[in-house]
Parts: C-alpha cells; structure tokens; sequence
C-alpha cells in the first residue's frame, strides 16, 4: 500500500486508484486502473499519481491548471492583503466617532462620510479581504509565500492610503 500516493496494490497484482476510483474507470479510458508489474516509477496522468513524491511534485508544477490556481491564489492573497489595509483606517475612524473620506462622500473619496457610514464601509472590506484571503487564496499561516504575498498587498495599499491621506490634509489646511 502506497498512502501518499493514493495507490494501493490490486487483487491480481495490478495497481488501482485508492480513492476516488470507480468500476469500469479504466474500461471506459479514466484511468482508474494502472498497469502492473515494472511501470511503478512512471507518472500516469489520466490516473493523475505518481508512484514518487518526487514524480507527482514534478507532475502537480508542469500542468498548467496548477500553475493558473497557483497565480490566481496569488493574485486573490494579494488584493486580500490590500483590502485588509482599507479596512483599518475606516473601521478605526469609524469607531472612534470621526469622519473620514469614502467612496460614498460628496465628492468621491475627497468628502468627510459619517463615522457609521465608515465603520459599515471597513466592515465590507473586512469582509473581502476574508473572502479574498481565506477562501479564495486558501491563506494558511504557516505558508510563507502565501503570506509574503498578502503582506505585500498589505503594506503596499498602507503606504498609498497614507500616501493619499497626506495629500488630503495638506489641501484642507
């Protein structure tokens, strides 16, 4: 029995799938039944194993659906970490009774918006930051790139919030 794999050896010596495999797979050309015998060490992709950590690793980076999840993942951890840095100034401003320019302010992002206004505000983007982060990117804290990523967004979208907030009271003054 190979756990890593998924592949547990078959009653008459073959190799079938260990989970996910259904009677009639391999008649039917879903791989659900690997040869037997020496082709061990080959990678078999309409079965989608290897019989190596090392083949499936190699196997999981050349297809191309991986590498199209893996740059969405990226792109959703990032905008995660940019909304996740909007939301502190109007949740802050919010919450400690102050205005604070929105999108919902006359003018756009330039005019004061009430402190309930913000907080609602910072809440929706809390919101999709999690959406973003958590279910879209699949965030996990141990992850560093993953991480790295989200920071990026993070701090780069602060710099340009204090950027911006800079600019807006050097005008009012």
């Amino acid at each position: 029995h190979y756990p890593r794999a998924g592949i547990a050896e078959g009653t008459a010596g073959g190799t079938t799938l260990g989970r996910g495999s259904r009677a009639g797979d391999a008649d039917r050309g879903r791989g659900g039944a690997l040869p037997s015998g020496g082709d061990r060490g080959r990678h078999y992709p309409r079965a989608g194993i290897a019989a190596t950590r090392r083949q499936r690793v190699v196997a999981i980076a050349l297809e191309p659906r991986y590498h199209r999840r893996m740059v969405s993942h990226n792109v959703a951890c990032f905008f995660g970490g940019v909304f996740l840095a909007n939301f502190a100034p109007h949740f802050v401003a919010g919450v400690s009774g102050r205005s604070f320019p929105s999108p919902f302010a006359t003018p756009p992002f330039r005019g004061l918006s009430s402190p309930v206004v913000n907080v609602v505000w910072g809440l929706v983007n809390l919101a999709v930051a999690y959406g973003l982060l958590v279910l879209v990117g699949s965030v996990e804290p141990q992850n560093l790139a993953q991480v790295s990523i989200a920071v990026a967004g993070f701090g780069l979208a602060s710099l340009g919030i204090a950027r911006s907030m800079g600019r807006l009271q050097r005008g009012s003054s």
